[in-house]
Order: structure tokens, then C-alpha cells, then sequence
């Protein structure tokens, strides 16, 4: 019954991706949910395992693509630098409903491009603690490589990204054009602790330890302020309310 409960989900969401459902009208795809669910309940779970088959171009597991303006990317030589697409999906409203994740093409090579997320996506400290780390031993590249990862991408869209997440380097940011710098937050990330009507947004660069006049000290790492400049060294490691913009290499 699992098996068969399974199949039928991924036949509804074969069918959404594709735009199978042609029923006219306003509510349409409920009223075509609603017949398809009703038939998957009945029919044999052969048959469905049969029909879903048949959704998946050549056999491939449907899950949802790369898309722009509506239609499939198959290929890097399809994207320009700096186009916007959709490819994962992660919670982006208030209270948590999740929505298409929003990219920008920073970056092209061979066969695979390099995305970097046009809003920030969540609210989180660079290390929880005020202390010396490497970017690769910080809580937020581990965040960003097992639980953002794990909510944001199916098993098989992570099949499609050969490198771990990560953020972009000061110099990385510093080479995007000002729109591509400025940072707009999700409802979401705002509702994790973010600054409403302050941007900033974490980049990888640890910049070390700054003493201040006090001779307090602080561990910092770079950021973009609100104003799309690169800050260095930056901002204490352990403040919370700093946005992530994550980026990723994907392979088609």
C-alpha cells in the first residue's frame, strides 16, 4: 500500500511539472488532482506504476527542473550569465510555506552553471560561538551542506550538484554587478530572526579575530551590507541576524 501511495503522489507531481492537466477553468488543477487521486485509489498499483512511468521523458525520474519563463533548462548553453531560474524550493513565506528557490547564473563552465540565490533565504549566525573557525568547520557551512541541503533539494536534484553548498568569497562578491549584490529577505528568513530593513548577507571569508579599543575582541567574518558593499573583516561571527545566500554548482 506504501509503494502504491508513493506512486500515486509522484504521478500527481509528474503530472503538475509537465502541465498535463488541461482541464479548463478556475480550479482546474484541484478539480484534476482530485480525479487523478480518485483513479489511484482504484486502479492497480501496476497501472500507476505504469502511467508514472510513461510521464518520465525517457524514463528518468520526474522531479521539478530547472525552469525560466516557464519552460525546461536542459543545458548551460541555454543560460546567460546573470539570468534568473528556478531549481529546489525552500520555505519563503511567513509562516514557512515553501515556494520555487529563485536564482542567479554567476557562473558557467563546460556543462554546469553556478547559482547564487537571489534573496536571503534564512537568518543564521556564521558559528554560534565567538572563536577562531575555518569556513569548512563553521555550524554554517554544515547547515548548509545537511539540513538546507537536505530541505531545499529532492535525492535526486542532489545527484545533479557535485560540490558542497557554499557562500560566495569577498572577491566573488565584489565581481557581481550592484543589482546582483543587493539582498532582499524572504518572509521566512525575516521570521527566523533577520533585520527587516537591514540586508546583510554572510559571505565564506573568516577574517580572524579584531581587537577593538576596549580590548574586547571579536571574530569576524566578511559580509555585503544592505547597501550591496563588500565589508571586511566585517561582522562577529555569532550574531544571529545575518542573511544566507547560498550558492551551488549544478551539473546538467
Amino acid at each position: 500500500m506504501k509503494t502504491k501511495t508513493t506512486a500515486c503522489i509522484s504521478l500527481i507531481l509528474a503530472f503538475l511539472t509537465l502541465g498535463l492537466f488541461l482541464t479548463p477553468g478556475r480550479g482546474a488543477a484541484a478539480q484534476d488532482i482530485a480525479s487523478l487521486a480518485t483513479f489511484c485509489a482504484a486502479a492497480p498499483a501496476g497501472t500507476v506504476k505504469a502511467l508514472l512511468a510513461a510521464a518520465r521523458p525517457g524514463g528518468r525520474d520526474l522531479t521539478p527542473p530547472v525552469r525560466q519563463n516557464g519552460r525546461n533548462i536542459t543545458s548551460a548553453s541555454e543560460l546567460r550569465l546573470y539570468d534568473r531560474i528556478l531549481f529546489g524550493s525552500y520555505p519563503q513565506g511567513a509562516y514557512g510555506s515553501e515556494a520555487p528557490i529563485e536564482w542567479y547564473v554567476i557562473g558557467k563552465s563546460g556543462n554546469s552553471v553556478t547559482l547564487l540565490a537571489r534573496y536571503g533565504l534564512d537568518s543564521r549566525p556564521y558559528h554560534s560561538k565567538n572563536r577562531s573557525v575555518t569556513w569548512q568547520n563553521s555550524e554554517l557551512y554544515r547547515w548548509l551542506n545537511r539540513e538546507f541541503k537536505d530541505a531545499a533539494f529532492t535525492y535526486e536534484q542532489q545527484q545533479s550538484i557535485p560540490y558542497a553548498v557554499t557562500l560566495l568569497s569577498a572577491a566573488e562578491a565584489g565581481s557581481l554587478p550592484a543589482d546582483c549584490r543587493m539582498c532582499v529577505p524572504t518572509d521566512y528568513a525575516i521570521a527566523c530572526g533577520g533585520s527587516e530593513d537591514r540586508c546583510i548577507w554572510w559571505l565564506r571569508d573568516f577574517s580572524g579575530t579584531v581587537y577593538y579599543c576596549n580590548r574586547e575582541s571579536a571574530n569576524c567574518a566578511a559580509a555585503v551590507s544592505e547597501w550591496g558593499e563588500v565589508v571586511q573583516p566585517g561582522f562577529q561571527i555569532n550574531f544571529h541576524h545575518k542573511y544566507v545566500r547560498p550558492v551551488v554548482t549544478i551539473q546538467f
